[in-house]
C-alpha cells in the first residue's frame, strides 16, 4: 500500500517514476525552469505531480516533468503525487492539455502535437475545440501538422527566435506543401531552406512561388537520373 499523505495525495520515490515520451510534448527540459525549481525548493510547497500506476509500485509520469527531474537533483526519497486511474490515452491528452496551460509550446512542438491527433484519427475541427487558445484555426490545421516532417536544421530555425522575421510558420507551411506535393528529399529541402532563407527575405506568398518553380525542375532532374542496375543483372 503506498503511503497515504493527504487530501487524495501519496509519497513515492523518484526512483519509481518513469518518464513517457508520448506525455511530454515538449522537444526537452527547460534547464533554467528545473534550477529555479531546486533553488526555491521548499518541501511546504512542492506540488504533487501526477502520475498513473502501471504495476504494483511503479508508476508513468503523466504532468510534472521539470519537478521530477528537480526531486531527483536534489536527492529526495519521496515526493508528493497524485496518482490517477487513467489509460495511457487518457494520459497523453491531459499531458497536453496540462502543458498548454503553461509556458506556450513552440512552432515544432504545435505541430507534433496536431500531427499526433490527426494520426489519431481526430479531425481538425475536435483538435482546434480542444486547444481554444491556440492561434491555429481548424482549416490550418492539417497543413501546420505538416512542419513535423521537415528537416531537423530546418525545425530548429523555426524555434529560433533570431529566425522569426525571415522564417515563419506560414513559411515552413508552405515548404512543407512543396515536400509532400512534390516529394523532395531531405537535402534538397534542407539546399532550398540555406539558399533562399538564410540569404534573403521572402513572404510566404513569394516562397510558393519560388517552390513551384523550383521543385518540378528537380523531379524532371531526378527522373533524368540512371537508375541503379539491380545486383545479378547485366547492364543493357
Amino acid at each position: 500500500r503506498l503511503p497515504y499523505q493527504a487530501n487524495g495525495l501519496y509519497e513515492v520515490s523518484p526512483q519509481a517514476i518513469s518518464t513517457n515520451p508520448l506525455h511530454q510534448p515538449r522537444k526537452g527540459l527547460d534547464e533554467e525552469n528545473v534550477r529555479r525549481i531546486v533553488g526555491d525548493y521548499d518541501p511546504s510547497r512542492f506540488l504533487p505531480v501526477e502520475v498513473r500506476e502501471v504495476a504494483p509500485g511503479t508508476f508513468e509520469l503523466i504532468h510534472g516533468h521539470h519537478r521530477l527531474e528537480a526531486a531527483k537533483r536534489l536527492g529526495l526519497q519521496r515526493i508528493p503525487v497524485r496518482v490517477l486511474n487513467v489509460s495511457s490515452e487518457e494520459a497523453i491528452r491531459i499531458a497536453e492539455e496540462a502543458n498548454l496551460a503553461g509556458k506556450p509550446l513552440t512552432t515544432t512542438e504545435t505541430a507534433a502535437l496536431f500531427d499526433r491527433r490527426l494520426r489519431k484519427g481526430e479531425a481538425p475541427e475536435a483538435i482546434a475545440k480542444a486547444f481554444p487558445g491556440s492561434a491555429v484555426k481548424a482549416h490550418q490545421i492539417e497543413d501546420y501538422a505538416q512542419i513535423t516532417y521537415l528537416p531537423q536544421v530546418v525545425r530548429d530555425a523555426l524555434d529560433d527566435p533570431s529566425m522569426a522575421r525571415i522564417f515563419s510558420p506560414a513559411h515552413a507551411i508552405e515548404l512543407a506543401k512543396a515536400q509532400r506535393k512534390y516529394s523532395m528529399p531531405s537535402d534538397e529541402v534542407q539546399a532550398f531552406f540555406n539558399n533562399v532563407f538564410v540569404k534573403g527575405e521572402y513572404t510566404p506568398a513569394q516562397t510558393r512561388r519560388i517552390l513551384d518553380s523550383f521543385a518540378p525542375a528537380l523531379a524532371e532532374q531526378q527522373a533524368q537520373q540512371p537508375q541503379p542496375i539491380p545486383q545479378g543483372q547485366p547492364q543493357q
